[in-house]
């Protein structure tokens, strides 16, 4: 998909669609069906952490990450970047639902598609700066922490 329309991304040479691996989220599954995840949840492991390999800065950022998440007995947190309006790095952003306001969802929102939902329903002008010159929406680092018996839970539901 190529838009918050749901438009088919197409190879113009070929017609035909673009495809691509599921990305990020097949580690999931991964973790699951190889049994890694309930062996590290029975050995007693509490959190687990993502880093993105290209991102080699947010290894400093994992001891604060961690602290954070035991001192508030949080499930899941992410760590998240300054980024300039428009810039290709995705961004964290609080989606609302527009028929039951106390439904809501804090995500990544891909670069490639977040100035069309900005614009279609936040902001004509889409991804503008604020007071400090930066994005109202922080970039994402890729870099997650996780609960692992409550993670290795909704692995096991899901």
């Amino acid at each position: 998909m190529i838009d918050n329309t749901a438009k088919i991304a197409v190879d113009k040479d070929n017609f035909k669609v673009l495809t691509k691996p599921h990305g990020h989220g097949d580690i999931h599954n991964l973790l699951f069906d190889s049994g890694v995840a309930k062996k590290w949840t029975d050995m007693g492991k509490k959190w687990m952490v993502f880093i993105q390999d290209t991102n080699a800065l947010a290894m400093k950022a994992v001891p604060s990450i961690l602290g954070v998440s035991a001192k508030n007995n949080w499930q899941m947190n992410t760590v998240c970047v300054p980024r300039m309006p428009g810039e290709s790095m995705g961004a964290i952003c609080r989606l609302v639902d527009e028929t039951d306001p106390s439904k809501e969802i804090v995500i990544n929102v891909e670069y490639n598609q977040l100035d069309a939902l900005l614009k279609a329903k936040w902001n004509p002008q889409g991804d503008i700066k604020n007071d400090q010159g930066y994005s109202h929406f922080p970039g994402n680092t890729n870099t997650l922490v996780f609960k692992l018996p409550e993670y290795y839970q909704k692995l096991t539901e899901t």
